[in-house]
């Protein structure tokens, strides 16, 4: 029998080689496609973040110069010089001028001013804005673009107050240049924007947030990113090359070292065998010698040895991408994929009581300020720096996560929950006694900390994170800089699990329409006439239908939709109803004086949608502004003050009445009220149940009472709950009362078109 290499051929062993090389090759090209195409996955995803993040920011700043353009309306409005000129328009060019030169320079990028009649045709012929009042920036501001140039523009209606109501007397309209205001301050530099391409229609008006929705956003990528997809590229594109070069040069070395030198030993086997040379041929034929057999071990040496160095950068590419996989590309640590895995690992090995772990969730304090005031840049600095101070103070077992935005988490294994506090609190002293540093400002970091137990108890990995998660919004409602430590039957946490519940139900109730009005009487406490005797005056009272068909008090959902941001749209909902049922009762029983106090939450103050949502529903049920009092707590009115006075100014515009709610409970100063222009103050319930039994309540109320005497300011009295107090309250001279001793709340609906039916205390008659 022949020996195999006997019959091969120079041709033969050649292609043998060959696809030996190729099927090795292949395996190895398809991984760096893959490579590259994660690479490419990794870079597309980074960038839609950023942009989805420069819009955010992009929104933000729009609002806030939308808002600013609408109170500087709001101003110019209540200027008589203002006023007049849509009277006699002599002096409108100078005023103009002044105007523009003025706002210019103070208030941002507003280059334009124009003022038209009642009828909404402009003063003058020379127009800067438009020769009519554009309908579309009349309720908002809105975007106009006009050839390269985008603008803020509003319309602003001036409105005069008389006894037969109010009547528009003409309109505002201000312009600001969007180009111009983002160049000037730096806008997309700051936020990291590259290019805005806004997508609005030449010689168009489009909404604000229909405009912001269209922009084409271009954005810097991120340095750490694109350095790190660029290597990974770079690496792969050179290996490819590399391995195109070997194959070529492998084709001519297998014929030169390998082939030949086969082909020769065959044809000495088959010499041997034969005992002839006559089929050798002349090109092979010849003593073999060793050196042959040498050169063709060294090559196959060499090609072993670059065919592992391949493999081993490919690994080595392969594993910077895994690295990008399961880490945050800015901070270096892992990211919330690697987290949740280790999580799930650390809970079966707690199920098989191996080991023992605790869970970390962390918010940084106040990132938003420092985001927003400085840019991105600096906040990605201070994550960087705040993942460099945590990994400092844990163990090396523990794993350190950034979970996303200002979010971080730490697992920490094989530790018991004594120690996991102490590395916590560790970890919030760090981060305290930092200060961040940017361009010469100083910034106090805090982190607020919510710590769970993971034991066999713990029913699966979702409801860890939302432990963890509530407690740490705990420690941030607390307070902020404080560890919340998570615990069976934990009050706080049930209450605010208990609000995050009652979210939905809040939405499901405002959509099915399941809320419904009361209205409880706020009474004259002396003789007064006839007239006013038969007037009713009541505040709004707001009731949650259930699907049983049980009512739910406000006090059992208000703190949620306070927490969530759901007021404003409760508020809006009440105003309509109550502007209707206004309506309609003033046609059934025009002789009825009727006025309604409607409650307004400290979310809704400076809020343009409460503005316009007042305003169009006066006009579309034909409720008189007179009959109207709105009431903010005294609370939100000291945090918000520059907001409520420019919102109790705008509500008298229209005729409006205003009242403080629940005065002297955050008393720390009478000298604010001369700042509000109120019709009536509503001191706190608190004071009005003690008054009978505690000195320092009535004389509270005395005080309280003779100070809004002097400021022509009328006094209610709410909680009189009986015959007893509202005796004491006479006595003291108050000016009104509320409370179950006048009137026991009842339906709105029935109260304004039939009378009062529960009414108890027939007081002022």
């Amino acid at each position: 029998m022949r020996p195999v290499l006997s019959t091969l051929s120079p041709r033969s062993i050649s292609w043998y080689l060959m696809v030996l090389l190729v099927t090795a090759i292949v395996p190895v090209l398809f991984s760096t496609y893959l490579s590259v195409k994660r690479a490419d996955n990794l870079q597309l995803h980074t960038s839609m973040q950023a942009q989805k993040r420069a819009r955010i920011d992009i929104k933000g700043i729009m609002h806030t110069y939308s808002k600013q353009l609408t109170s500087i309306a709001q101003r110019l409005s209540q200027w008589d010089e203002t006023r007049s000129l849509f009277f006699d328009a002599t002096y409108y060019g100078y005023w103009k001028q002044t105007r523009v030169s003025e706002l210019s320079s103070q208030r941002g990028m507003i280059d334009a001013i124009d003022l038209y009649n009642n009828k909404g045709q402009a003063l003058v012929g020379e127009v800067s804005l438009s020769t009519t009042v554009n309908k579309k920036a009349l309720k908002a501001p809105s975007i106009q673009r006009l050839g390269k140039n985008i603008f803020l523009v509003y319309f602003h209606a001036v409105t005069k107050t008389s006894q037969s109501g109010s009547e528009v007397i003409g309109y505002i309209g201000l312009r600001i240049n969007v180009n111009k205001m983002f160049k000037a301050y730096g806008v997309l530099k700051q936020y990291s924007i590259e290019k805005l391409q806004w997508t609005s229609q030449d010689q168009k008006t489009v909404p604000l947030s229909f405009a912001i929705s269209t922009i084409v956003i271009s954005v810097f990528e991120s340095t750490e990113v694109r350095e790190l997809v660029g290597l990974v590229r770079n690496s792969i594109w050179g290996y490819m090359t590399y391995m195109f070069v070997l194959i070529s040069v492998s084709g001519i070395l297998f014929t030169v070292l390998i082939a030949k030198p086969l082909s020769r030993i065959a044809a000495h086997l088959r010499t041997d065998e034969s005992g002839s040379v006559d089929r050798v041929p002349d090109s092979i034929s010849g003593p073999l010698k060793i050196t042959e057999l040498e050169n063709v071990t060294h090559a196959l040496n060499e090609y072993k040895d670059r065919l592992q160095s391949a493999v081993v950068t490919l690994e080595q590419t392969n594993k910077e991408l895994m690295h990008l996989t399961f880490h945050d590309p800015l901070t270096g640590c892992a990211n919330r994929r690697a987290f949740e895995r280790r999580l799930k690992h650390a809970m079966q090995a707690v199920e098989l009581g191996i080991q023992k772990y605790a869970l970390c969730y962390l918010d940084v304090d106040q990132f938003k300020v420092v985001n927003d005031t400085c840019g991105h840049i600096a906040g990605d600095e201070l994550l960087k720096q705040i993942a460099s101070l945590l990994e400092g103070e844990i163990n090396k077992a523990d794993l350190l996560a950034r979970l996303g935005g200002d979010e971080f988490g730490v697992l920490f294994e094989n530790c018991n929950f004594d120690t996991a506090i102490e590395i916590a609190e560790r970890m919030r002293e760090k981060i305290m006694g930092h200060r961040f540093v940017w361009h010469g400002q100083t910034y106090v970091i805090t982190i607020s900390i919510g710590l769970v137990p993971i034991s066999r108890d713990t029913p699966n990995m979702s409801e860890v994170l939302k432990n963890a998660d509530a407690a740490c919004y705990v420690a941030k409602d607390s307070g902020r800089n404080r560890l919340h430590i998570y615990q069976e039957n934990d009050q706080e946490l049930a209450q605010r699990h208990g609000e995050m519940q009652w979210v939905g139900r809040i939405k499901q109730a405002l959509e099915e329409g399941r809320f419904e009005l009361y209205g409880q009487l706020i009474k004259p406490l002396h003789e007064v006439s006839e007239s006013e005797s038969d007037s009713i005056h009541c505040e709004v009272l707001l009731r949650l239908i259930e699907h049983d068909g049980k009512l739910v008090l406000p006090m059992a959902f208000i703190p949620a939709a306070e927490r969530y941001n759901l007021m404003s749209q409760i508020d809006q909902w009440v105003i309509k109803q109550s502007m209707r049922l206004l309506g309609e009762a003033n046609c059934l029983n025009e002789s009825r004086e009727i006025v309604l106090s409607i409650n307004l939450s400290g979310q809704s103050l400076g809020d343009n949608e409460i503005f316009e949502c007042i305003k169009d529903s006066i006009e579309e049920f034909g409720a008189k502004p007179s009959n109207i009092c709105f009431e903010i707590t005294e609370t939100a009115a000291i945090a918000n003050l520059n907001q409520a006075v420019i919102f109790i100014e705008y509500l008298r515009d229209l005729g409006c009445h205003f009242a403080l709610d629940d005065f002297g409970s955050g008393l720390s100063s009478f000298g604010y009220i001369t700042n509000l222009e109120l019709d009536s103050i509503k001191i706190d319930g608190y004071f009005i149940k003690n008054i009978l039994t505690d000195p320092l309540s009535r004389t509270i109320i005395k005080a309280i009472n003779e100070i809004g005497h002097v400021l022509g300011i009328s006094t209610i009295a709410e909680f009189a709950e009986d015959d007893a107090i509202i005796e004491e309250l006479k006595k003291l001279n108050v000016d009104f009362g509320q409370g179950l001793g006048i009137h026991k709340p009842e339906p709105l609906v029935q109260l304004l078109q039939s009378g009062p039916s529960f009414l108890v205390s027939n007081i002022g008659r």
